[in-house]
């Protein structure tokens, strides 16, 4: 992954006074109180709910449109990412805007170049290292308590969920079926916006466990082949968009293929949109059949 530029700039008052902490403690902003901060992810990144020990967060935080600290690398250490020195709200100020994202890199370019491997089945890939990060606090007046940031996922995950229907169907022969998808694993990707630019040509992925991928967020046109299945017996199927088909960042994009088994073999394909963590689908395409 090349280096992400994070311009945070925000809009917050440079006013000098007090805050309250909680309704019995009056908080001083003379540059005395500590700047705590805790990292929670939206949803599951792979198996995991929240950072790995040792993963590195990058942090910005503006007073207004003064910059308090710039890519400030922070560690993870269960739920709190700690800077290598102590950090303080800024003296007089009476709120901070905050932005963190994940990786970090050392010399950040924003929007940033994206590329995935093809084969994200290799022992070499690591998911978590393509999974960007980001979170956002606006007006945080400085507190004793720590500042919780909850991160949403910037990539578009994919899922092959593939059924056999069919008096020909085995469970053995379903778990046999083998999946590849054809989509575009380069371009850029603004972190501060979600937004996608210079997306490059589709390329074939191997699926991580044969079933799963990370990409960018991209839309697929109504007729494009998406991939391709082979079945136990050798058969290949090509997998295509029955209508425009986007796939969404922080959003487990499933296809849905029906590999039903009767005098002939059949294949339905459709789209469907669940939360990362397999929530409730939402229905976005119809079914397509190649013979």
């Amino acid at each position: 992954m090349k280096k992400i530029f994070v311009a945070f700039i925000a809009a917050s008052a440079l006013l000098a006074g007090c805050s309250k902490d909680d309704a019995n403690t009056t908080v001083p902003n003379d540059g005395t109180i500590p700047l705590k901060l805790q990292g929670e992810v939206i949803a599951p990144r792979v198996t995991d709910v929240a950072f790995e020990e040792g993963d590195l967060v990058g942090l910005y935080v503006t007073n207004g449109q003064t910059p308090v600290y710039t890519n400030e690398k922070l560690t993870a250490y269960s739920s709190a990412l700690i800077a290598s020195e102590e950090l303080y709200y800024p003296a007089g100020a009476a709120s901070v805007d905050i932005f963190a994202y994940y990786p970090y890199q050392e010399n950040p370019v924003n929007p940033a170049t994206i590329e995935v491997p093809q084969d994200q089945d290799a022992e070499t890939f690591v998911w978590s290292d393509y999974d960007v990060l980001a979170a956002a606090v606006s007006g945080q007046e400085p507190s004793y308590s720590p500042v919780s940031l909850k991160f949403n996922h910037l990539m578009a995950k994919v899922t092959v969920d593939v059924e056999m229907t069919g008096v020909g169907a085995t469970a053995e022969r379903e778990e046999a079926v083998g999946a590849s998808l054809s989509l575009a694993t380069s371009g850029k990707l603004n972190i501060q916006t979600g937004e996608v630019s210079d997306l490059g040509a589709a390329q074939a992925l191997q699926l991580k466990d044969g079933r799963t991928a990370i990409v960018l967020p991209q839309t697929i046109a109504q007729g494009t082949k998406l991939g391709s299945i082979v079945t136990l017996e050798g058969q290949s199927f090509d997998i295509v968009a029955s209508k425009e088909v986007k796939l969404e960042g922080g959003k487990n994009n499933i296809i849905k293929v029906t590999v039903q088994v009767d005098e002939y073999i059949k294949v339905y394909v459709s789209c469907s949109i669940a939360d990362w963590d397999e929530g409730d689908n939402i229905f976005v395409g119809g079914p397509t059949v190649n013979e």
